[in-house]
């Protein structure tokens, strides 16, 4: 499981589980793998938490002490038009995530399971935006979806890096919104920018802009805003 420390660290199963699983990926996220005793209870705790799995991954213990990936199964995110019926996607990444332990069960006599559970907001995140980002890049995104908006942003710490990636595969910056987040609350600030003058050199230009815009807000502002980002292939 991506160990997720906003969450699993303040909840109070964690540290029995914790106790008695083995780390994957130090990075973060970290990924943490489970006993075949431990998994069930643990998906029970993230169902009834409105946790969805995305993935599972099963690993055994080698002579050598380290663990061995056996198999894995991808469940993936729900497109937009399920959202509407979240509980539902939960309870059948579950029992999806269950019919692959049971396939496995009795394999191996020291296996463990690494799942990848992600709540409600993530799910739009990931839908939101191209399959392109870390793990952690979709964990520090916020969604926009409640507002009324299909988009996701970043706080000034992240934005860069998802400027880059975007940079790396050949997306084109078209322009991007900012939004103040304060007391975990998102609010519209109306301030934007655009490249389309820049139709001439939209690519490198455009992502020269951007880059500039946003450090200049964030001296003249601080780091309490979330830039959005319009891109296109």
């Amino acid at each position: 499981m991506s160990y997720k420390p906003t969450f699993w660290a303040h909840e109070s199963f964690a540290a029995s589980f914790m106790s008695r699983a083995i780390c994957i990926d130090k990075s973060f996220p970290a990924t943490f793998a489970f006993r075949y005793d431990d998994i069930r209870p643990l998906l029970n705790e993230l169902i009834c938490r409105s946790y969805a799995i995305i993935s599972i991954v099963f690993y055994v213990i080698e002579e050598t002490g380290k663990p061995f990936e056996v198999d894995r199964h991808t469940i993936g995110v729900i497109g937009y038009e399920s959202f509407n019926e979240w509980g539902k996607y939960v309870e059948k990444t579950y029992n999806d995530t269950m019919r692959f332990i049971q396939g496995n069960e009795g394999v191996y006599k020291d296996s463990y399971y690494s799942v990848y559970p992600i709540d409600e907001v993530e799910a739009q995140i990931r839908h939101f935006v191209p399959p392109i980002f870390t793990d952690n890049l979709y964990l520090e995104g916020f969604s926009l979806n409640d507002r009324g908006f299909s988009e996701v942003g970043w706080l000034y710490k992240d934005i860069f890096e998802v400027l880059s990636i975007y940079q790396q595969e050949k997306y084109k910056v078209l322009g991007g919104d900012v939004y103040r987040y304060s007391n975990r609350d998102i609010f519209h600030t109306y301030d934007s920018w655009s490249t389309d003058s820049f139709k001439n050199d939209l690519f490198e230009k455009g992502y020269s802009y951007t880059f500039s815009y946003i450090e200049n807000y964030y001296k003249l502002h601080g780091d309490s805003y979330i830039y959005t980002l319009t891109v296109r292939r």
